[in-house]
């Protein structure tokens, strides 16, 4: 994961919170279609910034002023935790991260000041 996210952590900065996260379709719904549509991130908050890094390469989906960045809404699942980023400009990025990552997204959440409830998505 640190390789992954050298291309946008600055020298001297700390990641605080990470974690391998995914977007697109729900794959508990749309099964191997859904995997095979499925995109993966590494997601971190460090001391200055927020940002999602694409797993093979490419230029970062955001990365951004880590005050600028919040949890619009969180939710631990048995399989898949969902956690809704809110950027800068007010756009929302939902992203999953999958059940044995649990104790990195509820860094995750944590270190933006979010909390996660149980099966539903709740404000931060």
């Amino acid at each position: 994961m640190k390789a992954g996210l050298a291309t946008v952590v600055e020298r001297g900065e700390k990641v605080q919170a990470a974690a391998l996260a995914s977007r697109g379709p729900n794959p508990l719904l749309w099964g191997f279609l859904g995997g095979m549509m499925t995109r993966y991130f590494f997601l971190a908050v460090t001391d200055r910034q927020v940002v999602a890094v694409p797993i093979r390469g490419g230029q970062p989906l955001f990365a951004q002023p880590r005050d600028s960045v919040s949890i619009s809404e969180a939710a631990s699942h048995p399989i898949f935790n969902r956690v809704m980023v809110r950027l800068e400009d007010g756009t929302d990025v939902l992203f999953r991260i999958h059940r044995t990552w649990r104790e990195e997204f509820e860094a995750f959440v944590e270190a933006l000041g979010g909390s996660a409830s149980a099966g539903k998505l709740q404000p931060g």
